[in-house]
């Protein structure tokens, strides 16, 4: 739990950071206002885990945010995974993967939204895509693989 909080106040960090050193461009639309978007069964069949429900946070910074924690009734993490949508422009993105890269190896994900990449952090695997003025942020401790399988339904669901 402790790992899961710190990745996401990373993450909100990483987005305001950047967000703050940029002239940003005003956003069109918010992230999804529930976790409805992307159902526990959508989930768990793309990831092949055994979530049971999700819980969902919208945190006052960034604006128009939600974090959407999808866990198990046993607990363990390879039960749990995280869905965090941002509001986020090209140049925001390109700022977060150049944080990113400044602590881990990023790897180029091709034909996902407008943009994405991947690293691992032991246990978990991280991926970010952009598409419109979504940010996505996806992680679990699964292979990277099915991340981006996940990252392709969620691209659909949200145009």
């Amino acid at each position: 739990a402790d790992m899961v909080a710190a990745s996401l106040v990373s993450s909100l960090a990483l987005l305001a950071a950047t967000a703050s050193s940029h002239a940003a461009t005003p956003h069109t639309a918010a992230a999804p206002g529930t976790c409805a978007t992307v159902p526990v069964r959508l989930l768990d069949a793309e990831l092949a885990i055994s979530a049971v429900a999700v819980s969902s946070v919208h945190p006052a910074s960034p604006k128009g945010s939600l974090i959407c924690s999808y866990y198990g009734a046993s607990g363990h993490a390879a039960n749990q995974a995280t869905i965090v949508f941002l509001r986020a422009n090209a140049v925001e993105f390109a700022g977060i993967r150049r944080r990113v890269s400044d602590a881990h190896r990023v790897t180029g994900v091709a034909h996902l939204g407008a943009a994405a990449f991947s690293y691992s952090a032991p246990p978990e695997t991280y991926l970010y895509l952009l598409d419109g003025p979504h940010l996505v942020e996806i992680y679990a401790a699964v292979r990277v693989q099915r991340l981006e399988a996940l990252g392709h339904r969620v691209v659909l669901l949200l145009r």
